[in-house]
């Protein structure tokens, strides 16, 4: 478990929350492709970081030199996203890394995409700005499958380095998933998220990726114990290594990792008691200095290269 710990002087407001209280441990466990590293980011405030940690380590991975004759390949799958389509996180991601290869000096080239497969009518009829395409249909989640792609390719480079962003489930009103899956009526299971992430993943697993260099990254939406769309908490519908984000308020700061650490280890136990130990003795803590309040993903993001994979 690796612990991001981002610094910021913005100001956070308490707000009145209505949360269900639905989660159990859910019998389901979501199974990991073993042929390459997956790992999940948290973070439990709005606005904290967990998209620009993303785009640091994928501008790490695919940006930086090799020392491998393999084609880096970095995945980005986002399972949960609201207020779509004006906050798209993987839309940031896609953009953002296609920016960041035009202005690298070195000699390497981007292939770029990034797709939405799933989204309720109402976000639907915002993305195509009306609602031909979803006439006729008032509840259910609608199958979208938008894609936008980019590249940025040098002469003389024969290694293309691949970055896919995938949005997997997105609702329009920007508030909590359970409650904009409720008022939306595009509620999602927890076996269908599971479902639809886990073919996101063997279809990487399906590939050649003896012959690529692939690493995968899951941003939830919120922290371990914000709720997925049908309610259950997140710690009890993912369960996998995690990148938390934090912010730097001392008693939020102890809060934080407490709760998450109790959650995620109480989640996990049935699926590897064996690490308990371990992640008792071995929480690896980096520490950002940056302040977000004015941060620049430019010039921001090499600070991620002094994690090693």
């Amino acid at each position: 478990m690796l612990f991001l710990h981002l610094r910021s002087s913005r100001h956070h407001s308490l707000l009145r929350i209505h949360i269900k209280f639905l989660s159990t441990i859910s019998s389901q466990h979501l199974h990991l492709p073993l042929s390459f590293p997956t790992y999940m980011i948290w973070g439990s405030n709005t606005s904290l970081g967990k998209t620009l940690i993303s785009t640091g380590l994928a501008s790490s991975f695919l940006l930086s030199p090799r020392t491998t004759n393999k084609t880096p390949k970095f995945v980005y799958l986002k399972p949960i996203q609201t207020g779509f389509p004006s906050d798209s996180d993987s839309h940031f991601v896609f953009s953002k890394l296609s920016s960041l290869a035009s202005l690298r000096s070195s000699p390497l080239s981007l292939s770029a995409s990034n797709s939405v497969l799933n989204s309720s009518l109402s976000a639907a009829s915002s993305l195509f700005g009306d609602d031909s395409k979803t006439k006729g249909r008032n509840l259910g989640i609608y199958n979208l499958n938008f894609t936008e792609e980019n590249g940025f390719v040098k002469d003389g480079v024969n290694v293309v380095s691949e970055l896919v962003c995938e949005t997997l489930y997105a609702w329009k009103e920007a508030v909590s998933p359970h409650l904009a899956a409720e008022k939306e009526n595009g509620v999602v299971e927890d076996s269908l998220v599971l479902e639809t992430l886990e073919k996101c993943l063997r279809k990487e697993e399906d590939r050649k990726v003896e012959e690529m260099d692939v690493f995968c990254v899951v941003e939830t939406a919120g922290g371990v114990a914000s709720p997925g769309p049908s309610g259950t908490l997140q710690c009890d519908l993912y369960r996998n290594e995690l990148v938390l984000v934090r912010f730097e308020r001392f008693v939020a700061v102890i809060l934080t990792t407490v709760y998450t650490y109790v959650n995620a280890v109480l989640a996990w136990m049935q699926n590897c008691i064996s690490q308990l130990s371990y992640k008792r003795t071995a929480l690896n803590i980096f520490q950002v200095q940056q302040s977000l309040n004015d941060i620049n993903i430019v010039d921001s993001v090499a600070w991620i290269d002094k994690i090693s994979y």
